[in-house]
């Protein structure tokens, strides 16, 4: 299974240079977990305004979730938020105060560890995608729209 993230331009940029490894969520969903180490999924990257394009893709292969139990085993009696913000500092692509203000009055903060990420060589129009809608915060993309996707991006 693949899923379909909004992820404003600056952030995405700084995906596809390597100099953000983290991807941030407010909430986790139980489809979030099915990316995880998952060779075959693949999370499409749909750029908010203004560039509004499908312009690439990511795997994740870990997470951190303060709330749950979770794959890291140096945090085996569970993790706070600032256990979660030491462990992503140094390749968070964003300060302190911004991931507080993002993560305030959140109940189930979770961060994905980007493993690799592909910027498509065309960004692609969504809208000539069948069955597109925009996220509002992630969907499920089936076979269907990744086969039109790899049409229209010849690279990918």
């Amino acid at each position: 299974m693949s899923i379909l993230l909004s992820i404003k331009p600056k952030y995405a940029e700084m995906i596809y240079n390597g100099s953000k490894d983290w991807e941030f969520r407010r909430a986790f969903y139980p489809d979030h977990a099915t990316v995880v180490n998952n060779s075959e999924a693949k999370v499409f990257i749909y750029e908010t305004a203004p560039v509004k394009k499908i312009t690439g893709w990511m795997t994740i292969d870990n997470y951190i979730a303060p709330l749950m139990r979770h794959v890291f085993p140096e945090f085996n009696r569970g993790i706070t938020i600032d256990d979660m913000w030491d462990y992503v500092k140094d390749k968070a692509g964003i300060t302190r105060q911004e991931f507080d203000k993002y993560y305030k009055g959140c109940k189930l903060p979770v961060a994905w560890h980007i493993k690799f990420a592909y910027k498509f060589f065309d960004q692609v129009d969504p809208y000539v995608v069948q069955g597109w809608r925009p996220p509002q915060f992630y969907h499920n993309v089936d076979n269907d729209i990744i086969r039109q996707l790899q049409l229209l991006n010849k690279q990918y």
